[in-house]
């Protein structure tokens, strides 16, 4: 499984662990949040970043 971290509907980062996504989202303050990623989501965002070199 995979849980992003968003700030206002932007997709972050990826983690593969939900008590570090939660951590980490908590450190940074208020407007982050973690959510579960659907396999689609996932895929979709692995494609950007290793395929397109898109990192934002």
């Amino acid at each position: 499984m995979a849980y992003g971290l968003f700030r206002d509907d932007k997709h972050i980062y990826t983690y593969e662990c939900k008590s570090v996504a939660e951590k980490q989202a908590k450190s940074l303050g208020y407007g982050f949040y973690v959510r579960w990623l659907t396999f689609d989501e996932y895929h979709k965002r692995m494609k950007e970043i290793y395929v397109e070199g898109k990192y934002n």
